[in-house]
């Protein structure tokens, strides 16, 4: 039990989670929006930003 309570706490405190999070709700939201595109094509745009965000806070995220 101990080993799971640590491996949960390495997941949730790594630095780059908010970074992989944002990224892959970009995915999903572009993967979800191509079938209907023609209806949210909203979402579709906000999935690019939501990947452009990503990399952004990865490029210029201050490095201990």
């Amino acid at each position: 039990m101990k080993k799971l309570n640590k491996w949960f706490e390495n997941i949730i405190s790594n630095k780059y989670l908010k970074i992989e999070m944002i990224f892959f709700i970009g995915i999903l939201i572009i993967i979800f929006t191509n079938f209907l595109i023609n209806l949210h094509f909203g979402l579709y745009s906000l999935g690019f930003l939501l990947i452009a965000y990503s990399i952004f806070l990865f490029k210029f995220e201050v490095r201990e």
